[in-house]
């Protein structure tokens, strides 16, 4: 519980930001280490095993996905993987310059990314 809490310090600005419907926060392998949900999102994000997503973004440093409901941030950094969960609304520059400010950047040293 005491480190759901730290996380929760870490990403509140995140987390308070215009539109932001939640916040996953991954191991590289793909463990959830952290969530946190506004609304129904929970109840659809949820049960997730994000193992394979995680998987098939191991040479991404950052992305966009646009759905017909919400859009999705994913932004790789140094101690783990950021998905972002947020409606129409929510400023792109704004959500970016937060993960800057929050987590250190990974530098590309995977061979398999090159």
């Amino acid at each position: 519980m005491m480190i759901h809490e730290q996380m929760k310090t870490i990403f509140k600005d995140l987390l308070n930001l215009d539109d932001v419907q939640g916040i996953i926060f991954l191991s590289h392998r793909g463990k959830r280490l952290f969530s946190e949900y506004a609304g129904a999102t929970s109840r659809d994000l949820k049960d997730i095993d994000w193992s394979e997503f995680s998987d098939s973004f191991k040479c991404v440093q950052e992305a966009e996905l646009v759905f017909a409901n919400n859009r999705i941030f994913y932004r790789r950094a140094e101690l783990g993987q950021v998905i972002i969960i947020m409606g129409w609304f929510a400023t792109i520059a704004m959500i970016r310059l937060k993960c800057n400010e929050l987590l250190p950047p990974i530098a590309p040293d995977n061979p398999d990314c090159l």
